[in-house]
């Protein structure tokens, strides 16, 4: 049950930062750093490479995403939709919010993936810096939903 909580409340953080005075923003802004970031994390969910997955992750999400969690998590998606279709990502929008004085940038995707006929949403939150580490992110599909 912990680990469906954990997913929860990483969700409603991230439904949160979009909901509370997002601003959106112009997808070229951060195509540059959201697009290979993207790429590579659902990439690496798709064969558990934990290192990978975690290469541009900020320090909370990797101490509430651990490796054995990061794998279980993983698996779990792809017992239900299967795996990422490499390249197959889209951005769909973006947007600004500032949470408990931290300022977020929310990049939503879709995105293909083998076992899902319907398209799966990705949404990303990274921290709105220079250095645009990853904070959280969530999927969303009628098959995650079940």
């Amino acid at each position: 049950m912990s680990k469906k909580l954990g997913l929860l409340l990483m969700a409603l953080l991230m439904v949160l930062i979009l909901a509370s005075c997002a601003k959106t923003v112009d997808q070229s802004e951060v195509a540059g750093y959201a697009d290979p970031a993207a790429e590579r994390m659902l990439l690496a969910a798709n064969v558990d490479d934990y290192a990978k997955y975690m290469e541009t992750a900020n320090d909370q999400l990797k101490a509430a995403l651990p490796e054995a969690k990061c794998n279980e998590t993983n698996k779990l998606i792809r017992d239900k939709i299967g795996t990422y279709v490499p390249g197959s990502k889209q951005i769909k929008n973006a947007a600004r919010a500032t949470q408990n004085g931290q300022k977020y940038m929310s990049v939503q995707y879709t995105a293909k993936y083998t076992d899902e006929p319907e398209e799966v949403t990705v949404l990303i939150t990274f921290e709105d810096n220079d250095v645009h580490k990853v904070a959280g992110i969530f999927l969303s599909s009628p098959k995650l939903k079940k």
